[in-house]
């Protein structure tokens, strides 16, 4: 059975600073309709996926394909790869399903989410906090909200996030406990704390539907992949 849940939660909109990134490079991968990225277990490689087909991409650091996993998902949207999880767990946006596999693909755990809006603005991106063990999924608008989930895929409360347009992706930083949060609509980066007061916010003027993002703090490098042209775009993080 599907279960609806809405909290309201109220976050404080800080002071932040402003700026544009700069495009180190930008290269075409090939993979069709790029959605998401995550670093791999050994944080090594990255993964994407396809929203065309339900594939799975692993790149290099380069945006060079290592390996295709195929699936049998629908509209796939987002991916986490994390110790703690053994595996990945990916987001399916019209259904708006999350399902979590080991390494060897097998299904761990699955579960649907009934939430408001259209089939085709749901479940965009996926990350994973190691320090609370919670779940973060991005849905792309109507409402633009995060629904943070328990290690059962239960939803514990959904915060609205009006700050951006759309969102397009998450990513959680371990290192310094916050989040990135990836929008195509208003071609921008926001950086938060864990409770999402917003501290960041970073111009992506150069790339066209932005659907993936990584965080590289070993390189100073943001990841982004782009749906519209299939591209990998590489900015210096400051």
């Amino acid at each position: 059975m599907k279960t609806l849940v809405l909290i309201a939660t109220t976050f404080l909109l800080l002071s932040f600073n402003s700026s544009t990134l700069n495009l180190e490079k930008k290269i075409a991968i090939n993979v069709s309709e790029p959605s998401a990225l995550s670093f791999s277990i050994d944080k090594k490689t990255l993964f994407t996926v396809s929203d065309s087909d339900g594939s799975i991409h692993q790149l290099d650091l380069n945006g060079k394909t290592i390996k295709v996993i195929k699936t049998k998902a629908s509209d796939l949207e987002g991916i986490v790869f994390h110790s703690d999880l053994n595996g990945y767990c990916i987001t399916e946006e019209r259904i708006r399903k999350i399902s979590c596999f080991d390494l060897n693909g097998t299904l761990l755990k699955s579960k649907s989410i009934s939430f408001p809006g259209s089939s085709n603005a749901g479940f965009e991106g996926i990350t994973y906090n190691s320090l609370n063990k919670h779940f973060y999924v991005v849905n792309e608008k109507k409402p633009a909200a995060i629904l943070e989930l328990d290690t059962d895929l239960n939803v514990i409360k959904t915060i609205t996030f009006n700050h951006l347009l759309d969102l397009s992706d998450i990513t959680y930083d371990e290192e310094e406990n916050k989040f990135y949060i990836l929008s195509h609509e208003s071609q921008k980066i926001m950086a938060t704390d864990h409770l999402f007061n917003v501290e960041n916010t970073f111009s992506i003027p150069n790339v066209i539907q932005a659907e993936g993002l990584v965080v590289d703090k070993i390189n100073r490098k943001i990841y982004v992949v782009s749906d519209k042209d299939s591209t990998f775009n590489t900015f210096t993080l400051n």
